[in-house]
């Protein structure tokens, strides 16, 4: 990458001299190429081996991060789908004062930007409130709401609070924690590839030991339930141990989870 700007700076130079940029828009194209010109400081790296160690287990850890992304975007759609069947409609006030939507009217009646009136939304301000930046103001708005198309009352619902505690709790520190764990454990595997953490290694090798033993194991309890049992127990084992049976089950969970999404306001 970092050659590459020189390249291209090296080429906006050549460029310049032989005037293929008389026109102010050709210019400002190659101009704008220049701030890859960034990138230089970069070059410092190759010369602290400790600090490349870091930017290549940051690089090294983007598939990890990848899984601990899915994990996120899961325990969104979860919590979004439980937020829209406990909120959706009730995020709205009314600027008169007045109780109901129907009393206020649609120009004085307005709705949060922070809402979960659909699945859409409620993962929006989940993901908002996984910064931390207001998420204390999205929980009070729930623990006043009062109903669907109802103008807010005070404290009206206070269990709802444990709804955003919990999601604080699973959605922001847990991911939080899981994707540092993941950077962290990258650069440990890097250390060790150079021979600078043994105990990775030392690691490696009884986790994979135990990992044989409990392969072990599981062989000797296939060996053990492959005794002639009932008929009908038969024909349940061998469904549930097909290896179609895990991929059914999962097409059902999605389905579930799908139809539960579309509930909206």
């Amino acid at each position: 990458m970092i050659v590459n700007a020189s390249l291209v700076d090296a080429g906006m130079q050549i460029a310049v001299a032989m005037g293929w940029t008389t026109s102010a828009a050709n210019f400002g194209a190659l101009k704008s190429l220049r701030a890859l010109r960034a990138l230089r400081p970069l070059r410092a790296i190759q010369r602290f081996p400790d600090l490349k160690q870091v930017v290549i287990a940051f690089l090294d850890s983007f598939t990890a991060v990848k899984n601990v992304f899915m994990v996120f975007l899961l325990i969104l759609i979860i919590f979004g789908v439980i937020g829209v069947s406990l909120f959706k409609g009730q995020f709205g006030s009314c600027a008169d004062g007045l109780s109901s939507r129907a009393d206020c009217g649609e120009e004085n009646w307005s709705i949060n930007d922070s809402n979960f009136d659909n699945i859409i939304q409620a993962m929006r301000t989940l993901s908002i409130m996984t910064t931390t930046e207001g998420w204390s103001g999205v929980m009070y708005l729930g623990v006043d709401t009062a109903g669907i198309d109802k103008s807010p009352i005070q404290n009206n619902s206070p269990y709802m609070v444990w709804y955003f505690i919990f999601f604080m709790i699973v959605g922001s520190l847990f991911v939080a924690n899981l994707l540092v764990g993941v950077i962290i454990d990258q650069y440990n595997k890097a250390k060790a590839k150079k021979g600078e953490f043994s105990e990775s290694d030392d690691t490696e090798v009884k986790i994979k030991i135990i990992l044989a033993v409990n392969e072990m194991n599981k062989q000797k309890g296939k060996k053990s339930q492959s005794a002639e049992p009932e008929n009908w127990r038969l024909h349940v084992y061998n469904i549930t141990h097909h290896k179609l049976f895990d991929k059914f089950i999962i097409t059902v969970v999605l389905l579930n989870t799908f139809t539960m999404s579309i509930n909206s306001y």
